[in-house]
């Protein structure tokens, strides 16, 4: 229990005047009495709920972390598999156009060739 004489004693101790130590052991006294203020047992249960959704909070984040993960690898394997595609049609646009070019060049020489006899 909180000793008002005591307490208002050590506040004008270090220089308070006597009414503004009177007022504040006034607040603090009311304070203890109310009962308010938060017990270790309470302090504790608190504590533990706190811990228990620290825990679950991790174990969502942990959750949406790995779906994410999967979702970019799924992302990373459409992405692999479309530049596959676009080098493949490139590739047979570059040879189909060679061919295409080398057959009208020997068409052309063929042509010269025939035409010089």
């Amino acid at each position: 229990m909180l000793d008002i004489v005591e307490s208002t004693r050590t506040l004008t101790d270090t220089g308070l005047k006597p009414d503004q130590a009177a007022a504040i052991t006034h607040v603090v006294q009311q304070a203890v009495e109310r009962g308010d203020h938060i017990t270790p047992d309470r302090f504790k249960v608190g504590l533990a709920e706190l811990r228990t959704e620290i825990g679950n909070v991790d174990k969502r984040l942990s959750t949406q972390i790995a779906e994410v993960r999967a979702d970019i690898a799924h992302s990373e394997t459409r992405l692999i598999r479309w530049i596959v595609g676009v080098v493949l049609t490139a590739a047979g646009i570059v040879a189909g156009t060679s061919v295409a070019l080398g057959i009208a060049i020997l068409r052309v020489l063929a042509t010269l060739a025939g035409g010089s006899q």
